[in-house]
């Protein structure tokens, strides 16, 4: 008898935090200082750190060869190598 009585109760919460979510999401395009005071500075971080685990991941070898092989120091010049093999080759 507890369980179902939980399942609705859990249900409800969902149904009610469904429109309170999209009100929050329409108010956060309209408002400058919730976008940029609120949102926007968990985001940059998140973004910081998903770059800093990927700059730590070396190329895989069968990427490096010829001409463009890459000898990576420590990760951050091993990317600044790496981005400015990639601006040669398009620039």
């Amino acid at each position: 008898m507890v369980f179902p009585l939980v399942k609705l109760g859990y249900l409800a919460i969902r149904q009610i935090s469904k429109p309170i979510a999209t009100a929050i999401k329409a108010k956060a395009k309209e408002s400058p200082f919730l976008r940029n005071k609120i949102l926007l500075p968990p985001a940059q971080r998140e973004l910081e750190y998903n770059l800093s685990i990927i700059a730590q991941i070396p190329p895989p070898p069968h990427l490096i060869s010829g001409k463009h092989e890459l000898i990576i120091i420590d990760n951050r010049s091993g990317t600044w190598v790496l981005v400015d093999i990639v601006d040669s080759l398009i620039g």
